[in-house]
């Protein structure tokens, strides 16, 4: 049987600290009204940057005016407090709070409550070698060391399975099995899985494990995943409209979906590939069933309650495995409270959730393009304001002017030092200006392609005001221009 590891009275976290009993009460919030609350207005009224400037008053631009900034088209929140949903909003282009979004790989986390189900269902206990059972880890190509393989790695991205996420497929296209996939055959778009017996025990982050979790999950039940995942949690927890079957064209479902935007291998009209892959990137869903789902998982443990999770289940996904990491959920400690963070991205989709188990507070996001990314950072932080969640606390920088050196040794086309690739430009205009443009590379350095402002906040210091990432320039001995990022420098081209 599954071993229950930890109490549900606690989790235990760095440096050896224990966190007592959280506590949890679902009369905290009334249920919501035909008039918005307050909170849900002062978000949608003016989101927080995550950078300001001293001297200079904060932009508190409204979300619909953000959205429009950014290029997203359709973004759906919602926040439960207490345990309870608080309130539920679509925006943009999307119907209403019920439009489907692609969850990405928020899915991870709904599928590790289904495959701990099914292991609790037939007796598999977690950290138990799957070796012996599954036939594929039997063969030299997936497994060439012979290593023991169990579910709790495979779910907390310690096996050391290769391939960290999925390209998708084109929704006409014939999608390979799911042992297709494992063994990189029959049309399958990536190479087979592999044991990799060097990053075994490490967090590494593995969407090809979660496959081969799938994988175990279909061969022990003899159920579609999409099916299996129905059964154990989507009705369990009332995810009436969430999914992992694939929705193509014509597919009723259709009608109210959110179709993705602004990444290659889309429609500029929009559109969403399959991801057969389902357990680590199949979920479709709304963020009130998601947030209904990561409600469930917390009121499982923290008071004991099943509301379609078991308790024995909730408690073995939400004990810390490795390196701040359940099964599919992330840890942090924020202000002495616990935080559960999880964000998931597809080609067209931006998702994150963030929750509080100690008040039972949860926020969902969904969004339906890349500028997604930086919404939803906004949309967090402006909510955890609201709710008086703790939370980073905002970045402040002096804004400095460009000296008329650097207005000549700044722009320009920057290279990757080792493969000499364009990444990406900067140009300063007459008014000493700086904005940073992309490559269209899957290797951008700013999370995702697009023209972003830099500001100068000290000597050779530079700061993105989208993202707070920042940059240092450097001149080296053949007074070639450098920039460098998170120990990797670029190269100005003379060219």
């Amino acid at each position: 049987m599954i071993k229950a590891s930890i109490s549900h009275l606690a989790f235990v976290l760095a440096a050896g600290a224990m966190l007592a009993a959280f506590t949890y009460s679902a009369s905290a919030v009334a249920t919501p009204t035909l008039n918005k609350p307050v909170e849900q207005e002062t978000i949608e009224r003016g989101l927080i940057g995550i950078i300001s400037f001293q001297g200079e008053e904060a932009l508190r631009p409204s979300l619909e005016e953000r959205m429009e900034e950014l290029g997203v088209r359709s973004a759906s929140v919602a926040v439960y407090s207490g345990g309870e949903l608080h309130w539920a909003s679509s925006y943009g282009e999307a119907e209403n709070a019920d439009t489907l979004f692609q969850a990405a790989s928020l899915g991870k986390a709904v599928a590790a409550v289904g495959i701990v189900s099914l292991a609790f269902e037939v007796g598999m206990d977690l950290d138990a070698d799957l070796t012996p059972s599954l036939p594929v880890l039997q063969d030299e190509r997936v497994n060439p060391s012979g290593a023991s393989v169990s579910l709790r790695q495979l779910l907390s991205h310690s096996a050391g399975v290769t391939i960290s996420g999925f390209p998708g497929y084109a929704p006409e296209d014939h999608v390979p099995s799911t042992l297709d996939i494992v063994l990189g055959e029959n049309g399958s778009n990536t190479p087979g899985l592999m044991v990799d017996p060097d990053r075994i025990g490490r967090r590494l982050y593995s969407g090809g494990g979660f496959h081969l979790a799938q994988h175990w999950a279909e061969t022990v039940s003899g159920e579609p995943f999409p099916a299996l995942m129905k059964r154990l949690v989507l009705d369990p927890v009332g995810m009436e409209q969430s999914t992992f079957d694939l929705i193509r064209p014509g597919d009723a479902r259709t009608g109210n979906l959110a179709p993705g935007y602004g990444e290659e291998g889309l429609p500029e009209d929009g559109g969403w590939l399959l991801y057969p892959q389902s357990a680590a990137a199949g979920l479709w869903s709304t963020p009130t069933e998601y947030g209904r789902f990561i409600s469930a998982l917390l009121a499982s443990v923290t008071d004991n309650e099943d509301r379609g999770i078991h308790p024995d289940v909730g408690r073995e996904v939400l004990t810390p495995a490795i390196d701040f990491t359940g099964l599919a959920v992330g840890f942090q400690i924020r202000q002495a409270q616990v935080r559960l963070s999880n964000s998931g991205d597809n080609r067209g989709y931006w998702n994150h959730t963030m929750s509080f188990p100690a008040r039972g507070d949860v926020i969902v996001v969904m969004t339906n393009g890349p500028g997604g990314f930086i919404l939803m950072g906004d949309i967090n932080r402006t909510t955890a304001e609201v709710y008086n969640w703790p939370a980073i606390p905002l970045i402040t920088r002096e804004r400095l002017a460009l000296t008329s050196d650097e207005s000549q040794e700044l722009p320009g086309i920057y290279v990757d030092t080792e493969t000499g690739a364009n990444v990406f430009e900067i140009s300063v205009d007459t008014d000493g200006g700086i904005t940073l443009s992309t490559s269209e590379a899957p290797d951008c350095i700013w999370s995702y392609n697009g023209t972003f402002e830099l500001v100068k906040t000290g000597p050779n210091t530079f700061i993105n005001t989208r993202f707070a990432n920042e940059l240092t320039i450097q001149l080296n001995s053949d007074g070639e221009t450098l920039v460098v990022r998170r120990g990797v420098t670029y190269r100005r081209s003379l060219n």
